[in-house]
């Protein structure tokens, strides 16, 4: 009979984690076809990809106004994420922008999967499945729904693999594991020498910790030889987009100190906590697999929601079976029944996880009034030309070979074609300064370009040649 009801459980989780993956993607992709996504960071690991396909490995224009460079860059110059590589032959079958929307839907159900398999190992499958579903409707996780594909969307996945391959004792996945964990980005040798010291106070044998340690220590320095040596030899990021060097102007003047104590991150910091009940992973050691990913988050300045915070939200669901463990083995020492205690915990935890209610929000999923307008736009820009365009159609043009967003205040890109949307709501708000402050007046002007379609406040440029001026 406990054999059947476990079956039976397994056979719920798999359900679910299936029809999340295809319910949100539907929701996603519906969002993306109806123009109201604003993924700009989408078109750039797109066209990336998209350029490897067509000879010219990883590189895109959308993002080379970070370098001090006016041509192509590498994707790579952004984040060193190799993995994008593994998961390339997919997209020799099926469209690259709507495919990657998908996967990032697909790759959060299969690490729920992870997570509760988990979990089953530490506490009962029933409580297990609910930890699980929780994950799922947690805002970091939910947030795939309006999210460009971004590495991190990796990691969860990757991290449960070599969690339960380090718990069930299987050192061979646990090293292929590792080694996929450090190609997803840079950032995340840190979360791999943090594994190596949980694995010490753990108590297992010292491969389990030597291992982590020396890759995490070994990729680190292959990174820094890499990026040093090899990528910034034709383009160097700009001050303001380095990473290494806003790192270290932080903690030398110790900003990230002096943000992490003001009131508004205190108290950001302790509803990140309180919020899906996470303020357990406090109860096990195994909170101190994500410590060194928050320091870095607060030495960089990053924010814990969207992409950012996937990373971390994981590796604290990771560490909540052990917590309610300890809960159930603390109250029945005292003579109470957990179960009861264990429930309002999970009430709560799914009612603080209020916030994912902003994201299933029906206004979200609405089609764009300008849909029919955006499209005839579209389609007078031929595939194989140059274009410039706002955030919300990049995307869409991400399959060329150059293309750049509008909304850059020191760098502007004067393509072939230019797509213009002087709608409010079609625009971000970082971009729609420098749409109506300079490219609208710009190509009013008539000097070099000439408009070829203008319905609904939404117009295609065409550049002038020299023999049309």
């Amino acid at each position: 009979m406990k054999n059947y009801f476990i079956n039976k459980t397994d056979l719920i989780m798999a359900t679910i984690a299936i029809s999340y993956a295809m319910v949100v993607s539907y929701l996603s992709l519906s969002r993306y076809y109806n123009f109201s996504l604003f993924i700009g960071d989408h078109a750039t690991i797109s066209q990336a990809l998209w350029s490897t396909l067509h000879g010219s490995f990883m590189q895109t224009t959308t993002g080379s106004h970070f370098y001090n460079s006016a041509s192509k860059v590498n994707f790579l110059e952004f984040h060193l994420s190799p993995i994008y590589l593994l998961v390339l032959p997919i997209f020799l079958i099926i469209p690259i922008q709507a495919g990657l929307i998908a996967l990032k839907c697909v790759l959060v159900a299969a690490a729920s999967l992870l997570l509760y398999k988990i979990s089953t190992e530490i506490i009962s499958p029933v409580k297990s499945l609910f930890l699980a579903l929780l994950f799922l409707a947690s805002p970091n996780i939910l947030c795939c729904l309006d999210d460009s594909f971004h590495a991190d969307y990796f990691a969860p996945l990757i991290l449960f693999l070599m969690l339960y391959a380090l718990i069930k004792g299987r050192f061979l996945q646990y090293i292929i594991y590792i080694v996929l964990f450090l190609m997803i980005k840079e950032s995340y040798v840190v979360t791999v020498f943090a594994i190596g010291i949980y694995a010490v106070l753990k108590k297992y044998s010292v491969k389990w910790s030597f291992w982590p340690a020396f890759l995490s220590i070994a990729w680190a320095g292959a990174l820094i030889f890499f990026m040093r040596f090899v990528l910034y030899q034709n383009t160097a990021p700009l001050d303001s987009n380095n990473w290494g060097v806003l790192l270290l102007d932080n903690i030398k003047n110790l900003h990230f100190v002096k943000q992490a104590l003001t009131k508004e991150s205190i108290l950001r910091d302790l509803w990140f906590f309180v919020s899906s009940a996470k303020v357990l992973t406090f109860l096990d050691i195994s909170c101190i697999i994500w410590m060194p990913d928050m320091l870095l988050h607060k030495a960089l300045g990053l924010p814990y929601g969207g992409h950012y915070g996937l990373l971390m939200t994981a590796s604290i669901f990771f560490s909540l079976p052990f917590a309610i463990k300890k809960i159930e083995n603390f109250l029945r020492k005292i003579n109470i029944k957990p179960n009861v205690f264990i429930a309002a915990i999970f009430i709560f935890a799914f009612l603080s996880s209020f916030e994912s209610m902003r994201i299933l929000s029906v206004k979200n999923f609405r089609a764009s009034i300008y849909k029919d307008t955006q499209l005839k736009a579209l389609g007078l820009i031929p595939k194989s030309e140059s274009v410039s365009c706002n955030d919300v159609y990049l995307t869409r043009l991400a399959d060329r070979e150059k293309l750049d967003w509008l909304g850059h205040e020191d760098y502007k890109r004067k393509y072939n074609y230019i797509l213009i949307d002087l709608n409010r709501a079609n625009n971000e708000h970082i971009e729609w300064p420098v749409v109506t402050g300079y490219w609208k007046s710009f190509l009013e002007s008539g000097r070099e370009y000439s408009c070829i379609f203008d319905e609904k406040n939404i117009r295609v440029y065409k550049k002038i040649i020299d023999d049309e001026k």
